[in-house]
């Protein structure tokens, strides 16, 4: 595989929706500019990161140092990947440390996601849902998964963070992005985006100056979950854009264990530290 270059954007912008949809399917975050409460967060947050203990379970891939035949056999596992096992709508009431929600999944109609040229949305993002929540169940942590909707109401839990892929027409215009409820803990929207720049092999700072944004913001899930830390969107990246939905793909394992390895921290994290 060939080294792919870095994001460079000024702007994040989710892509327009069709008209015609459902209020559920229609509120989306528009995330255009870093807040600046996280922008004025940044330089505390990053030192306490990066003498946590999260700090060293991330890892990084040298991206291209990937086979050709690597790379077809994962694009496979990707594209075959059965229902998540355990999703459900959830059980109100019951009181779950992390909901995990892989963006427009299970929708059939509709906002069905963005689509690459080797990967959909849906596709993408379930698999790094999947292995970012077995990974944290096998460590006894109470995971829910849960489709995009008929969603029980309300639900509990320490975390919810809902993961999606982007898609514009024009190509290669948007980045990673998070979108935050505004009650939601700074330093937890910290430690993701800490997570994910690490995955794709980044300093956190360099990554947020080369286009990664974060903002609060409202989603249709939000009102559905009761979130004690933290309720997030985050959106990995643009697959309509070829060399990005790549880079993506290959980094795919690895965003999912650094997502792991952010959720297990910020849970576990002492509330005076959070």
């Amino acid at each position: 595989m060939k080294t792919v270059p870095t994001i460079v954007v000024a702007a994040i912008l989710l892509a327009s929706l069709p008209s015609g949809l459902s209020a559920e399917e229609a509120e989306v975050p528009i995330i255009e500019e870093t807040s600046q409460e996280i922008i004025e967060s940044l330089t505390e947050n990053i030192q306490a990161l990066r003498l946590s203990s999260l700090a060293s379970e991330l890892s990084s891939i040298e991206l291209g140092a990937m086979s050709d035949d690597q790379f077809s056999v994962l694009l496979s596992e990707i594209n075959s990947l059965p229902e998540i096992e355990g999703t459900s709508t959830g059980e109100v009431g019951a009181e779950y440390d992390i909901i995990l929600q892989p963006g427009h999944y299970k929708r059939k109609t509709g906002a069905t996601g963005a689509q690459g040229a080797r990967v959909s949305e849906q596709r993408i993002v379930a698999y790094i849902v999947s292995h970012a929540a077995k990974k944290l169940k096998d460590e006894q942590f109470n995971v829910l998964v849960v489709p995009a909707d008929g969603v029980s109401s309300p639900l509990k839990a320490k975390v919810f963070l809902s993961v999606h892929a982007d898609g514009n027409a024009k190509g290669c215009v948007v980045g990673p992005s998070l979108a935050y409820k505004d009650t939601s803990s700074l330093h937890a929207m910290h430690a993701v985006g800490f997570s994910l720049a690490r995955a794709f092999g980044y300093e956190y700072d360099d990554f947020m100056k080369d286009g990664y944004t974060a903002n609060s913001a409202k989603y249709y899930m939000y009102p559905k979950v009761n979130a004690d830390i933290m309720s997030g969107l985050l959106e990995i990246g643009e697959l309509t854009c070829p060399e990005i939905e790549d880079k993506l793909i290959e980094t795919s394992p690895v965003i999912a264990s650094n997502l792991a390895a952010s959720l297990r921290y910020i849970v576990t994290l002492p509330s005076s530290e959070n």
